[in-house]
Parts: structure tokens; C-alpha cells; sequence
């Protein structure tokens, strides 16, 4: 009989550049000053760092808004290029499980979190595959 071991996930990336794949979407809440916000909360595997047994993920987490100008159309836009909302939008929807496997480079960063041994993994960006120049991959 084979045993099916769960694969780990981990939110402990270094800060770097990376390869990733878009994996995972959901709707959350986090509190803020003013109470709870819906948030959009994207998720990529970091490629390089992830294993059979182990995903290494960042995800970030945006407003709930594809209104141009707001920061998720933003990134998606760079991403994935201007025209990618307005064609699979519909009315106020648009199905995030056509991201799914999409790759993206990463921009990960930390920021100190004090009272907390482990920085905070921060996703600062996410952009065209192969979008960032080996120059800049070195001066993270």
C-alpha cells in the first residue's frame, strides 16, 4: 500500500528574483484601521525553490477591483498585457482560473517585522516571463 504524503508549503522565500507559476486565487478578509477588507489574494509557486515535497509560495493581496488605475488592473495589465481584462472580463467578473499556470518573474522582498524572528516576505511585483534583465537579477 502506498501512503500519499501531503506536499508542505512554505511562505519562507529568500528575497531575489524568481521564476513562478500562478497557482492559487482567493477572496479574504484582513483587518485594516477602518475594519475588515475584502482582499484578492494571488498566489504563485516559486520554481526554483520548490520541490516534489515542497512548494515554496508568495502571494500578494489586492482590492477587489478591476477598474483601470486600480493596483490589480495595474499588475495584471503589465503582466499579462492590456487587452488580457477587457477580453475575458465579463460584467464584473473575471475568472482567475485562466491564470492558473501562468508564469510570471518575481520581485520578492523582506521587510523587517519586529517582534517576529522571520521577516515579512513581501511580493513586490510580478511581470512578463523573462521580462528582467540578468543586470538587475544581480543587484537584488
Amino acid at each position: 500500500m502506498k501512503l500519499t504524503i501531503p506536499i508542505e508549503k512554505s511562505f519562507d522565500c529568500p528575497e531575489g528574483i524568481f521564476s513562478g507559476t500562478f497557482v492559487e486565487h482567493k477572496l479574504t478578509t484582513k483587518p485594516t484601521e477602518t475594519g475588515l477588507q475584502d482582499c484578492a489574494r494571488l498566489v504563485f509557486q516559486v520554481d526554483e525553490l520548490s520541490t516534489d515535497d515542497k512548494l515554496v509560495l508568495v502571494g500578494k493581496n489586492f482590492f477587489p477591483s478591476l477598474k483601470k488605475g486600480s493596483k490589480l488592473r495595474q499588475m495584471l495589465d503589465f503582466w499579462l498585457g492590456a487587452e488580457f481584462v477587457p477580453t475575458h472580463k465579463q460584467g464584473n467578473q473575471l475568472d482567475f482560473d485562466l491564470l492558473n499556470g501562468r508564469k510570471a518573474d518575481l520581485v520578492v522582498k523582506h521587510i523587517d517585522n519586529e517582534g517576529h524572528p522571520k521577516p515579512y516576505v513581501f511580493l513586490e511585483g510580478f511581470f512578463p516571463p523573462g521580462s528582467i534583465s540578468d543586470e538587475a537579477k544581480e543587484g537584488i
